[in-house]
């Protein structure tokens, strides 16, 4: 089975897609609410890690079981960087749509469901 950001060669857009989107997130973060300390660095630490799967995986489509770790790690960091932020109400609450759809993508529907629960939780803790 291919996922839904796999390109023709076989390498997928994912660990692109995050190290992009989470780096944005450390500079926003860093840029808007320079008090928000762990905010930034919690969106730093998960652009470093997209950074290190993007080079470890050059060209590879990686396991399922990585995929989780790597849609759970999207998951915890954009709860961790919302709470740090404002909580419920922050601005960076939105980053967990990405954990979802990126677990949507690679991982399959009933793994975008159980993200999206898993979302819905950690949004309320």
């Amino acid at each position: 089975m291919t996922s839904a950001l796999e390109t023709p060669g076989g390498a997928t857009l994912a660990p692109r897609l995050r190290l992009l989107i989470w780096s944005g997130a450390a500079l926003s973060v860093w840029a808007m609410s320079p008090s928000a300390i762990w905010g930034w660095r919690i969106a730093l630490a998960a652009a470093l890690y997209a950074a290190l799967a993007l080079i470890t995986r050059a060209g590879r489509t990686a396991a399922y079981g990585v995929r989780a770790v790597d849609a759970a790690v999207d998951l915890l960091a954009a709860a961790g960087v919302a709470a740090f932020t404002g909580g419920f109400h922050s601005p960076y609450a939105t980053l967990s749509a990405h954990g979802v759809l990126a677990a949507q993508g690679t991982l399959g529907g009933r793994a975008g469901l159980a993200a999206a629960i898993v979302s819905a939780v950690l949004g309320l803790v």
